[in-house]
């Protein structure tokens, strides 16, 4: 007979729905205890099975092809109801088995000993079970050793919950800063054509700033691995700075599709950003043609190298440095890259960077 359900079913059914097991693919995390469970035992067939509302379903079956019953055949209905083994020596004795199909004429069930799956919030998701065609008792070694190995299966379970949860979690944070930086571009935007003229090529810098830290954050939710594909990545970048760039201008870049870390990445953002807003502003006035070149390879004992370059009319030595190349040199600095950089008027300007193989290890680590 199915077992009375507890007080708190309700709750316990929203848990066994957030652990999220129902109807998953077999693990060998799971066949190998539910396995070592049945030799331990002396058990021909060994459970793991969860508990719903209609239904038992077997994370894990050893010694059976049966994947699942309804409740109303469920001894695990029974052994859920208390923290402690639940073990029934014959099944043919026991008014809670006695009418079971899987017991009475025709059936082979006549030994069962289910260990509660008890959550870190004292509720049972279901048993580690044990099962034979013979009546028989445990022995203590064997139920000590059943406890154990149920704690294994929950903390497989909990590791799994706590896994999902954490990656929704990122998920969430993930989404409220797009939208947040998302928000604040678009009110610059909106600033930006409300200021007085002398002020809007601030805000666009600084609009422009944070889109390339949106275009980092953004490549960021498309690898797992913490590296990215470099020539992508950049493509990508220039591509959102292009509306920028007027009909005259265009903007190339070129090298190979090195997978490097995120905080690479990050850090030539913004040397990116810079050195092309800085090239629009200072480079190319009254609307002249041009062009801005982002170049990098690999050099020699597995660094990388990187040109920044525009054809602009440059400017003379010595002039003080803005905000912009502040940026520039800072980021370098934050990648441990040597920083080179040269403009002379009539022969543009341009930016070299050298990251050796030690300073591209350890943007791993950052």
């Amino acid at each position: 007979m199915r077992a009375t359900p507890g007080p708190r079913e309700a709750e316990r059914l929203a848990l066994l729905n957030e652990f999220a097991v129902l109807d998953t693919p077999a693990e060998p995390e799971f066949d190998e205890l539910t396995a070592l469970a049945a030799e331990i035992c002396g058990c021909p067939v060994a459970l793991v099975s969860m508990v719903g509302s209609d239904r038992q379903w077997f994370k894990s079956h050893h010694g059976t092809d049966l994947q699942e019953t309804g409740t109303e055949y469920s001894v695990c209905t029974h052994a859920i109801l208390g923290p402690d083994l639940l073990q029934i020596p014959d099944t043919h004795l026991d008014p809670r088995t006695a009418d079971n199909p899987f017991v009475g004429t025709g059936g082979t069930l006549r030994f069962y000993a289910g260990q509660p799956l008890v959550s870190s919030e004292g509720l049972a998701l279901g048993t580690l079970c044990v099962l034979d065609h013979e009546p028989r008792r445990l022995t203590d070694f064997q139920t000590r050793a059943l406890g154990i190995l149920s704690r294994q299966v929950m903390a497989q379970l909990e590791l799994r919950r706590a896994l999902a949860l954490k990656d929704t979690m990122a998920r969430e944070v993930d989404h409220r800063v797009k939208n947040s930086l998302q928000q604040i571009s678009s009110l610059m935007r909106m600033q930006e054509a409300a200021v007085d003229p002398l002020a809007r090529p601030a805000i666009a810098a600084a609009r422009q700033r944070i889109g390339a830290v949106a275009r980092v954050h953004a490549e960021m939710q498309k690898t797992s691995t913490g590296l990215l594909p470099l020539a992508d990545f950049l493509d990508h970048l220039t591509g959102d700075l292009s509306e920028s760039l007027g009909g005259n201008l265009t903007l190339a870049t070129t090298g190979p599709n090195l997978e490097v870390p995120v905080a690479l990445a990050s850090a030539l953002a913004i040397i990116v950003n810079e050195f092309v807003a800085n090239s629009i502003k200072h480079g190319f006035p009254d609307g002249r043609d041009g062009r801005v070149s982002i170049e990098w390879s690999t050099v020699e004992g597995g660094g990388l190298s990187f040109h920044f370059a525009d054809d602009g009319i440059g400017h003379e030595e010595g002039t003080r440095p803005g905000l912009g190349s502040r940026l520039m040199l800072a980021s370098a600095m934050q990648l441990g890259a040597a920083y080179e950089t040269r403009s002379r008027p009539g022969e543009g300007t341009w930016v070299r960077l050298h990251l050796p193989a030690a300073a591209l290890a350890s943007t791993h680590a950052a």
